[in-house]
């Protein structure tokens, strides 16, 4: 698609979500019938899956009149006009009908009556997976989020899993962040419905005005290409993440977990700032409603866009089978750094962005994601079966590609899945109990084997010719599945069988011939019988219901979710009459192999008449019988005609001899033969002797002889393995001395032993000789150390050891006084290391007292004078007949005074010698110089 092109559709786009936003109620509409993946709000009024789309209870086949007699086309309710995409049509979009122009394109009811928020094309087939061309969510006046034009600011979202589209009230995560970017979890609720199964009912929405329908009418017709894919009406954003999902699971076949990353600037909310109380960082204010109103409106517009992308990747991959939805998502926020402003109220506001969504789906039945390569392979082998009935039919010899090949490719698809499945009541009944399980609450989102049924997996596995069940939906995009992969456009369509009936919810096809598109219906084909002719053809390609006798009460819906907030997709507009050889109630006549015929009268479906020359048939010749020609003689084919039973005969010549020389080889015993022989009847034509060529013999083994047995040397034939064996003598034995001598511990031993077997003719035991030992080194034992002496054997070098114990120390003890400076101890010394150590500490001396006096006072008595010693108050005064103070008395002293002196009463006409020293608690200070006095 040209770059014009596509910039005119994203035109379109924007124009159509403009006009749309404006609008108040978006559809509620309801799709093809399927349990399971129901698709609706939590506070929707039930979600269990009605009967199929039959009326009195025969799900599969035509609508009956409840005694399994298909209902007249006379008998049916008159329906409303319908446009052809099968939804209802107003007296406004007729008259505008009325006038469209070349593009033929009649107007839906998605065009006045189910206007949403986005049916804007995407990129073209072919662009890169929404990577580049699309466009960005910012901020608008009226909702918070516009799409901007352009082929810049892309979305960028990253592929690595998003949410799947199921039914889902979902426990979300938020993140708060610091203005950092630290994120801080919180956590919210929100809503994504699931567009596989809903109620049988199709909710209208407000009518848009005249304009919005012709922008709708030229983005339809710009739509009705060749290929037709639902992903084309997404907008920028819901396309990015459709691609995203495409490229995890469609291309890349993952099963699990999915996360899309939005880019910078898409999906942001501006908010009141609030500091998280709890966590480092912060977060948006909930309680603001101003803010509250910003975060839901940008939290809509996030869920629409993932609901539309999951809608239309559920009609574009039915071949995506493995994968259902659970009932939550989550996604994160982070705020924008540098966003943050203080307004005149004094709230702090700044910038949030939702940057990421993960989702998280759960199996579609036991063992699903294990069968992806077998369902692969599957579809090769019924795509093969198709082409291969395709081919049996085309008996006029249509070209590959044309549009009479399609249509025996469809009729071949239709008549395949016919045969190959059938209406599984059973397995629909226990879908749609575990639907209504999940849909209430009762019983959590898990995988179940009954939601086989609604899958394209049904018509895959299993083998070609293994009959399978399935519900309409299973049909429908198995249909679609082969249509891919046969080259022939098909979408799947979801709606009503019966639009004046609820619960009637059905899925079906369109398929394109030659650009035209035709409604296939391969459930209603199914007639349930195996083998030929499976389907009916009733249904395959036949005009759209607004002109259809057999369908006059079908309706689609282009919402395939009943989402209110989703896209309503538009269908390609199918045509009013059936295709040429799809015409029922009209009359063959004249066509045989031939001459040509003509099929005449008024189609009884679509209404139109027929006139049209049927070709000459020519013959249809399969073989019948065959009679193989030999060497000499003739063969024959007989063939038969298929349609008139004309039958030809078809001679075949003789072979003839094929002579080809065959070699039978001589071997060693017998002889050969070299003939020339025919490898067809055997004839031999000369043949040649060959002689034996006798016995190549060479050595294979040998068995060696020893003292008294024989040996033996086996030789072996090199063509044709014959052995023959020779005997070897017994060798004798060969005695000879042999002398193990004694040792310091052991015995030695004199023997004769033969030198080849070891046999022992005599021996002689040696005694033992006993150790040698000599002192060889001493170590001396200290007082903590043991010493050593070392002795070594002369003859065999081994030592003993013998150990001397230590000496321990032996110490004397000096009594080291205290001084002025440090305090005095006890030092022991050991005599033989020098070791040393200390014991009964004193403290040090107090400074000297300085004595100044002593003179006699009275009768015995003595003054001594002296100097205060610093701060100290207390003093001892000894005194002593001796010089040596031996027998000294002592007296203590208090005196504040700085030049202090104290009376001591002694003896009579004595001589004393006295000194002085300070005292403070235990410590004493040195004692001061000594004076005499002589007393009186």
């Amino acid at each position: 698609m040209s770059d014009r092109w596509n910039r005119n559709l994203r035109k379109v786009s924007a124009i159509l979500l403009a006009l749309t936003m404006g609008m108040t109620a978006l559809p509620n509409a309801l799709p093809a019938y399927a349990a399971g993946e129901a698709i609706v709000s939590t506070e929707a009024a039930g979600n269990e899956e009605s009967a199929p789309e039959t009326v009195g209870g025969n799900p599969g086949a035509a609508p009956n009149a409840g005694d399994g007699s298909p209902v007249k086309a006379e008998d049916r309710t008159e329906a409303s006009q319908e446009m052809s995409d099968g939804l209802p049509v107003t007296a406004e979009d007729r008259t505008e009908a009325s006038q469209e122009t070349s593009d033929g394109l009649p107007e839906t009811a998605g065009d006045s009556s189910q206007e949403t928020g986005d049916d804007s094309p995407g990129t073209a087939d072919g662009e890169a997976s929404g990577r580049a061309n699309e466009s960005v969510v910012g901020e608008d006046d009226q909702s918070g989020l516009v799409i901007e034009d352009g082929t810049d600011g892309v979305s960028d979202i990253v592929s690595e899993e998003t949410p799947d589209d199921g039914l889902i009230t979902e426990e979300t995560e938020e993140t708060e962040t610091s203005s950092e970017g630290q994120p801080v979890t919180m956590t919210e609720t929100a809503q994504i419905q699931d567009p596989l199964s809903a109620p049988g009912q199709i909710v209208q929405t407000q009518t848009g005005s005249s304009s919005l329908r012709r922008v709708r009418r030229t983005l339809r017709s710009a739509l009705s290409g060749s290929s037709y894919a639902f992903s084309s009406q997404l907008g920028a954003n819901a396309k990015a993440i459709y691609d995203s999902k495409v490229e995890w699971y469609a291309t890349e076949h993952h099963t699990g977990e999915w996360s899309c990353k939005f880019g910078e600037g898409v999906y942001q909310f501006r908010g009141v700032v609030t500091k998280n109380s709890n966590l480092s960082g912060i977060s948006y204010d909930k309680t603001d409603p101003d803010t509250k109103n910003a975060f839901e409106t940008c939290k809509e517009q996030m869920t629409a866009d993932m609901q539309a992308a999951a809608d239309a990747f559920k009609h574009d991959h039915p071949e995506v089978f493995w994968i259902r939805s659970p009932k939550t998502y989550s996604f994160t926020i982070l705020s924008v750094p540098g966003t943050e402003q203080t307004g005149d109220d004094g709230k702090t506001r700044g910038v949030f962005q939702i940057v990421s969504a993960t989702y998280k789906p759960v199996e579609t039945f036991a063992g699903a994601g294990s069968l992806i390569s077998s369902y692969q392979a599957g579809v090769q082998a019924a795509v093969a079966k198709v082409r291969e009935m395709a081919d049996s039919w085309n008996t006029e010899g249509a070209e590959t590609g044309s549009a009479a090949y399609q249509a025996l490719l469809v009729r071949a698809a239709d008549e395949y899945l016919c045969s190959r499945l059938f209406y599984d009541h059973s397995a629909l009944n226990t879908a749609v109990s575990v639907s209504a399980a999940e849909n209430s609450g009762s019983q959590s989102v898990a995988c179940n084997d009954a939601y086989r049924i609604y899958t394209s997996a049904a018509a895959f596995l299993g083998g070609t010719d293994h009959l399978t069940g399935a519900v309409c939906e299973g049909y429908a995009k198995a249909f679609k599945v082969l249509c891919d992969q046969l080259g022939v456009p098909a979408v799947c369509v979801s709606g009503l069988s019966d639009k004046s009936r609820t619960g009637s919810g059905h899925m079906w096809n369109l398929a394109q011939i030659g650009g035209v598109w035709y409604l296939v219906d391969v459930t209603w084909d199914d007639s349930d019988r195996a083998g030929a002719q499976a389907s009916s053809r009733r249904y395959l390609l036949v005009s759209n219901y607004t002109n259809n006798t057999l369908l006059t009460s079908r309706q689609a819906s282009g919402n395939f979710s009943g989402s209110t907030i989703t896209t309503t997709f538009s269908y390609p507009a199918a045509s009013d009459t059936c295709y040429e050889t799809a015409h029922q109630g009209t009359t063959i006549e004249g066509t045989d192999c031939a001459k040509a015929g003509r099929e005449s009268g008024t189609c009884t479906v679509c209404g139109k008449n027929v006139d049209r020359t049927i070709p000459v048939l020519g013959h249809d010749f399969k073989e019948t019988s065959w009679k193989a020609a030999t060497c000499t003689q003739k063969g024959s084919v007989k063939e038969t005609c298929r349609r008139c039973g004309q039958t030809r005969i078809t001679e075949l010549p003789a072979l003839g001899h094929d002579f080809q020389e065959k070699t039978v080889a001589a071997t060693c015993t017998a002889k050969g033969r070299r003939s020339v022989v025919c490898t067809r009847c055997g004839t031999v034509k000369s043949e040649q002797e060959i002689p034996a060529l006798g016995h190549s013999f060479k050595e294979t083994s040998r068995k060696a002889a020893t003292c008294t047995q024989k040996g033996s040397i086996t030789e072996t034939c090199s063509r044709c393995g014959q052995t023959r064996i020779t005997e070897l003598p017994a060798r004798g034995h060969d005695f000879q001395e042999k002398t193990v001598a004694a040792t310091c511990t052991a015995k030695g031993r004199r023997s004769v032993i033969c030198s080849w077997c070891g046999a022992v003719k005599s021996e002689q035991e040696i005694p033992a000789l006993g150790h040698s030992f000599k002192e060889t080194s001493r170590k001396a034992a200290t007082c903590t150390q043991k010493g050593s002496v070392t002795e070594t054997c002369s003859r065999c070098g081994q030592t003993k050891v013998t150990e001397l114990p230590a000496l321990g120390h032996v110490y004397t003890a000096q009594v080291v006084e205290p001084t002025t400076s440090r305090g005095g101890y006890t030092l022991h010394t050991c005599i033989r290391c020098g070791g040393t150590w200390q014991d009964q500490y004193t403290a040090k001396l107090l400074k000297k007292t300085n004595l100044r006096n002593v003179s006699a006072v009275s009768k015995g008595k003595f003054r001594v004078t002296f100097k205060k010693n610093g701060k100290y108050t207390r003093y001892q005064i000894q005194y002593a007949g001796r010089k040596d103070f031996t027998g000294a008395k002592t007296r203590t002293v208090k005196n504040k005074k700085k030049t202090a002196s104290a009376t001591i009463r002694a003896g009579r006409r004595k001589t004393y010698y006295v000194r002085i020293r300070a005292v403070s608690g235990k410590r004493v200070g040195a004692w001061s110089r000594v004076l005499k006095v002589r007393t009186k």
